[in-house]
């Protein structure tokens, strides 16, 4: 049996669409398919428990929902082949693995099951793409909130969000080295190559290591930080060298010297200070 669990909050509700044209595909080559909202699913653990081991799962969703996913599934040992077909806004998780697509699916059980730890405010979370700790959590609650949508928008909520942050100091320890900046911008520890819609932050990240890697951007001006986020996209920023510090870990704490949004694959959390993240 084919189960294609779909997202219908994701993308303003097109995933519904896009798991009907699949659940169609699959009865036109009689194929067993059934469809199933996630948010009919009270619990995920129950739900694989309650599959054959020869079931297939067709995931239709982004990275909203690869995230809640994630966090579901942490720890428990996926026994059946999990596909994804992309369906999401920003779709950062799929432009890391889309080279392994075959006939219009990624297979991610494997990559799902292996997602970084953060320790914050006493509780456990995973994510799949990427933390990130200062301005950019802030330019994603105003595009949150913002009724219109799309890149002049995002622009026009980074330049408001990037007018009115204020920079802290950053202390990190990354595998037992310690180290400090000053005037952060931000920090973000990747456990693929893209986050924020398509931005290229850590472009020799590879998701199927132990390794994370660490971008720190600081002691920046704003007129050259706004030059230097459009590079983002294609991987470029990593030239500026003295504002772009980049580095690799399995073990990472985070202590910023005022609290800060923190962004866990564009889900937001306000007022953190303190975060340790492992793989």
């Amino acid at each position: 049996m084919h189960y294609i669990l779909f997202n219908p909050l994701s993308n303003g509700g097109t995933c519904i669409t896009r798991a009907e044209e699949i659940k169609t595909k699959f009865i036109n080559e009689n194929k067993e398919v059934t469809s199933i909202s996630l948010l009919e699913i009270e619990h995920i653990q129950e739900f694989l428990n309650s599959l054959n081991e020869e079931d297939i799962i067709i995931l239709v969703g982004g990275d909203g929902t690869l995230y809640h996913i994630a966090n579901e599934i942490a720890g428990y040992e996926v026994h059946n082949k999990v596909l994804l077909a992309k369906a999401g806004t920003g779709n950062d998780f799929y432009r890391d693995v889309k080279d392994e697509e075959e006939d219009g699916f990624v297979r991610i059980d494997e990559y799902i099951t292996n997602t970084p730890k953060v320790e914050i405010n006493e509780k456990t979370l995973h994510f799949n793409n990427s933390c990130v700790m200062g301005v950019d959590g802030d330019i994603c609650e105003r595009t949150n909130k913002s009724k219109r949508k799309g890149a002049i928008n995002y622009f026009y909520n980074c330049l408001r969000a990037v007018l009115s942050f204020k920079k802290y100091t950053l202390n990190i320890k990354i595998d037992g080295e310690e180290k400090e900046f000053e005037k952060t911008w931000f920090t973000v520890v990747m456990q693929g190559k893209y986050f924020g819609g398509g931005m290229k932050v850590a472009p020799d990240q590879d998701r199927k290591t132990d390794e994370l890697t660490v971008v720190v951007v600081h002691k920046v001006c704003v007129p050259l930080l706004i030059c230097i986020l459009p590079t983002i996209y294609s991987g470029k920023h990593i030239k500026f060298k003295k504002y772009v510090k980049i580095f690799k870990g399995k073990e990472i704490e985070i202590k910023a010297s005022r609290p800060q949004w923190v962004e866990f694959d564009g889900d937001i959390t306000p007022n953190i200070t303190e975060l340790k993240i492992t793989k």
